[in-house]
């Protein structure tokens, strides 16, 4: 999972505080993530164009702030 390591603390626990990252310091690793899905067919071809889109978009939000 993206913005994850072997060295991350074992999840939470309901209940339990969730430490929050800024948007900005984990898009990229999202969108990468999505990308390479769908660079190994793991998101249905009918589908892949949408991934993209929806990331090309954040990634235009994210210039205008």
């Amino acid at each position: 999972m993206p913005g994850q390591s072997e060295n991350d603390p074992t999840p939470l626990g309901p209940g339990q505080d969730v430490p929050l990252s800024p948007y900005t310091q984990v898009i990229e690793a999202y969108q990468q993530a999505a990308v390479d899905a769908t660079d190994q067919s793991l998101i249905p071809g009918s589908e892949r164009d949408l991934v993209r889109e929806y990331f090309s978009q954040l990634g235009e939000q994210r210039a205008t702030r």
